[in-house]
C-alpha cells in the first residue's frame, strides 16, 4: 500500500527513498492530489538522517508538477491534427510500466485491426466509376467493366419468324432492331422448324443506314446465317460486329426459304459500347 505524504509532516530523505516506495500525496485539507507517486531526488543522498530541505522539497514538487501536467489533460492545449511523431502515454499491462505510443503506430494498429473486418479498396475512383467486389477486395471498374463483372452487360434481341416464304414474297429483308447506341454483336443464331428441310436456309445478318425498300444505304455484313441441319450459331468470324448508333439490323434472305421451313427462331446477344 502506498505511504501518505502531507506538506506539514516531517520526513527524512532516507525514509522517503527506502525500498523505492510509492506515496499518496494530499493537500493540507486532506484533499487527494496524486496516488502512487515515486519520489526521486536530483542529488543522491548518502547520509542517513539527512533532512528534507527546501531545495530538495522543490525537487519533489517539480516531480509532482510533472506528474500533474502529464495526467491533467484538461489543462493542455488542444491539437486538432496529430502527426506521426506525436505520442501518447499508456500503461503497458504486460510490462507493468508506462510506455509511449506514437500516432504512426496507432494508425498502423487500427488499420491492421479494421482490415480484418472490412474489404480494402485497391484503387482510387473517378467520376462514374463503380466498386465491384471480387470475393477478396473491392475493385474499381468503369461502367462497362462493372456490367461485365456483374453479368448485366450482355443483352439480347430476336424472336420467332413465322411463314418465312410469305415474308420473302413481300421483301427478303426482315428488320429486327434499330440501335439506340453503338453496340457490339456477340452472337447470332438461327434455328429452323425442320432440322432436315429439303433445302437449308441461306441468308445474312446485316445492318444499314435505313430500311427503305431498294435503298439500305451503306449495307454492311455482320455475319452469314447459312444453316446446317436446320441450325446456325455464330460467335466469331464476324464481318463487322460493331454496329453504330442509329443503324437498322436486319436478316436478309438470299432466296425464298424451302416450303419445309414453316417457322424460324432468330436470336442475338450484344453489348453496348458505352
Amino acid at each position: 500500500m502506498a505511504k501518505l505524504f502531507t506538506p506539514n509532516d516531517p520526513i527524512w530523505v532516507d525514509e522517503a527513498l527506502v525500498d523505492d516506495p510509492l506515496y499518496n500525496v494530499k493537500e493540507e485539507d486532506d484533499t487527494a492530489i496524486h496516488s502512487n507517486v515515486k519520489i526521486e531526488l536530483a542529488t543522491e543522498v548518502t547520509v542517513a538522517g539527512t533532512s528534507l530541505t527546501a531545495a530538495r522539497m522543490n525537487n519533489i514538487e517539480d516531480g509532482l508538477d510533472a506528474v500533474d501536467d502529464a495526467v491533467n489533460v484538461e489543462g493542455h492545449d488542444a491539437k486538432t491534427t496529430p502527426v506521426d511523431a506525436d505520442e501518447v502515454n499508456l500503461w503497458d499491462s504486460v510490462a507493468s510500466a508506462w510506455k509511449s505510443l506514437s500516432w504512426a503506430n496507432i494508425k498502423a494498429t487500427l488499420k491492421a485491426y479494421f482490415d480484418t473486418l472490412y474489404q480494402a479498396i485497391i484503387a482510387t475512383t473517378a467520376a462514374g466509376d463503380f466498386l465491384v467486389g471480387n470475393g477478396t477486395v473491392w475493385e474499381k471498374k468503369t461502367k462497362l467493366e462493372a456490367q461485365t463483372a456483374m453479368g448485366v452487360r450482355v443483352r439480347e434481341f430476336g424472336g420467332p419468324i413465322s411463314n418465312p416464304q410469305a415474308l420473302y414474297a413481300v421483301r427478303p429483308e426482315l428488320f429486327l432492331k434499330k440501335t439506340r447506341a453503338a453496340l457490339t454483336i456477340l452472337s447470332a443464331e438461327l434455328t429452323l422448324s425442320d432440322y432436315s428441310p429439303g433445302a437449308e436456309f441461306a441468308g445474312d445478318l446485316m445492318f444499314a443506314d435505313d430500311m427503305n425498300v431498294g435503298s439500305y444505304a451503306n449495307a454492311t455484313l455482320i455475319c452469314a446465317l447459312d444453316t446446317t441441319n436446320g441450325v446456325i450459331s455464330v460467335t466469331s468470324g464476324f464481318g463487322d460486329d460493331t454496329v453504330p448508333s442509329g443503324k437498322f439490323i436486319y436478316l436478309k434472305m438470299d432466296s425464298s426459304p424451302h416450303v419445309d421451313i414453316k417457322d424460324m427462331l432468330f436470336g442475338s446477344t450484344y453489348s453496348y459500347d458505352a
